[in-house]
């Protein structure tokens, strides 16, 4: 992975890595999903994914995260 698409990632992990809620929801589309593991819920959107997170890193002491065998692929482009 290289260039703007590994830019991307480094830059979201390290907003995990520092907690930093407004950087980590910043990065997120606004029709965002994901899945809460613990209560088995998806979460649809930013309000539902900001709550989320406002009570995960509120829990949360120091997280580490570490990005590995990353790949980036991209459908929809045609070069004619």
């Amino acid at each position: 992975m290289a260039g703007e698409p590994e830019h991307a990632a480094n830059a979201f992990v390290a907003a995990i890595d520092s907690l930093d809620l407004e950087r980590i929801v910043s990065s997120l589309a606004e029709d965002v999903q994901g899945v809460d593991e613990v209560s088995r819920q998806w979460l649809r959107g930013n309000d539902q994914l900001r709550s989320y997170l406002t009570r995960l890193v509120a829990a949360v002491g120091v997280v580490r995260t570490e990005l590995q065998g990353a790949e980036a692929r991209v459908w929809g482009i045609r070069d004619f």
